[in-house]
This record gives structure tokens, sequence and C-alpha cells, in this order.
């Protein structure tokens, strides 16, 4: 990790419109113009925040092939700043997939699919969706990256790959909606979300960025709250829990370089064991 200047990124809390991709992809125009009028390097929206989340049979409408004129907007944009934005992907194989897509200097640098697609409680996602099959980190102008959408984050192991992958900053665009709600208003899902946040920045020494939608879908609440964590697991900024919100944030990589060499959790990890372990798993299974 060399000494590098710090950056500045956006996270875009947005409350878009369900299948309105038009009306959607002007709003995201009007952020990432916003954006780069604030000197932000690198924009990122939530989860399918060009489509809505909750699609149903919309799903097969309103899918967006990698070389769909429609995104060529974002590649122009992205000669000025990195965009990271949602949306319901047609692979070439004519699979439907919630992807992630990231444009810079004017070209489509990654996609992470989504691994795990929850299909309980209110959510449906393997009724329409494919599972992705990989999860890789990605180099930036502006640093090494990852994707997690949703509920990969659930699944700690993912962004333990991540960071085996010497991912400084991982990026999870969502669509939390409110579950669980008490009597002190705070909700299980916003509770498990800011812990889930806070031990896996600290435990893999890295920043997350959480990128949530806001709003009501239907009889949803997306409850917003998108924000940076610290390589310490510490809450660096938060967005709101009521209104879109475009919140301005510092990525210090001088505080990340410390904070590895302070907490060397990495480093002491046991690739050769793990891997060990779970072949010895998959033989007791058979």
């Amino acid at each position: 990790m060399s000494d590098r200047e710090n950056i500045k990124i956006a996270l875009a809390q947005i409350s878009p419109k369900i299948g309105d991709i038009e009306d959607n992809l002007q709003k995201h125009l009007h952020l990432i113009d916003r954006a780069k009028q604030k000197s932000v390097n690198v924009i990122v929206f939530p989860e399918l925040s060009l489509s809505g989340y909750l699609l149903r049979d919309g799903v097969f409408d309103i899918a967006i092939s990698k070389e769909d004129d429609r995104l060529k907007s974002f590649l122009d944009n992205s000669y000025g700043i990195t965009i990271l934005l949602g949306l319901v992907e047609l692979s070439d194989d004519f699979k439907l997939y919630n992807s992630f897509f990231v444009f810079e200097d004017g070209k489509l640098i990654h996609i992470h699919r989504k691994i795990y697609l929850p299909t309980y409680s209110v959510f449906e996602e393997k009724r329409f969706f494919a599972e992705g099959d990989k999860v890789r980190s990605f180099q930036s102008k502006w640093g090494t990256f990852g994707v997690l959408i949703c509920n990969d984050m659930w699944h700690p192991t993912l962004l333990w790959l991540l960071s085996l992958q010497n991912s400084e900053l991982v990026f999870v665009p969502a669509a939390a909606p409110l579950r669980g709600l008490k009597e002190n208003k705070i909700s299980d899902s916003q509770r498990i979300w800011k812990l889930l946040c806070e031990c896996g920045a600290k435990t893999n020494t890295l920043y997350i960025a959480f990128a949530n939608q806001i709003g009501w879908q239907d009889q949803l609440y997306f409850f917003g709250e998108s924000a940076l964590y610290g390589p310490d697991g510490s809450l660096i900024h938060q967005a709101s829990s009521d209104k879109e919100d475009l919140l301005l944030v510092d990525v210090d990589f001088q505080f990340l370089k410390r904070e590895r060499i302070v907490t060397p959790l990495r480093r002491d990890e046991r690739v050769e064991l793990i891997a060990r372990e779970l072949h010895f798993l998959r033989t007791i299974s058979n």
C-alpha cells in the first residue's frame, strides 16, 4: 500500500421508481453532476438503483445487457468520476442477475453479480434471478476495491475473501427494509446491519461503504442510513433514515495503513489451514 492521498466518495441514498429506468437514470445523472461539482472521486448508488427493488415479474421487461445504449451516459460521465450502480443484468446466455456495474474512464471495469439471493420473509429473489458465482476484488485508479450486494454481506466469508484479495474498500449497495421493529424504534435489520458493518470492517481491516435505498416500495420501507465505516470498525459518517441524500465522505489511506500495522489480523490469517479444514468437511459430508 503506497502513501496515497485521501479520496472523496459519495454515497447516493436514493428512492428509485419501480421499473422506471428513464426517470431513475436522470436522477443518477443529476447526482453524478452534483458529485463532480464537489470534486468527488467515486459515487456509489444502492442495489438495483436503476430499477427499484420490488420488481417481481417486471424483471423480465427491464433487464439491461452490458452493451445497452442507455449505459452510454455513464460511460461518458465516468471520465470525471468513477460510478457504481445497480441494475437487472441480462447476460449473454440469457440469465437475469442482480448486478452491480463499475464505470471508470469510459470503460465498464467490473461487474459483481449477487451471490446469495434471499428467498425468505419478504424476499423472493431466487424466483427471478440467477446466482452469481464469483467474488473478486478489482483495481480502480483510486485503489483496490470490492463489491458485495446486500445479502452477500450477511455471509462473512465473502468479505473475508475480498480482504484476502487486498481490498481496501468494499462497497455494499443494499435494499434493506425495516424488519422486526422494536419499541425503541430501532428495528432488527438496522441493528444487525450496523453490527455487520462494524465487525466486518474491524476484523478485515478495511473500509466499508454501505449505500442503502430509502423510502417506501409497496409495503416495505427501506431505511437508508447509508454510511462509511473505518478499518477500526468505527462509524465515520451516516445519512438519515427519512430522506434521500448525497453523503460525502473521505477515505484516508494513511488511517488504513496504520490500522493494518497496529492490528495485523490479515497478516496472521492461516489460509492453508482453512483450505485443509474445508477439504476435511467435504470428505466427511460425502
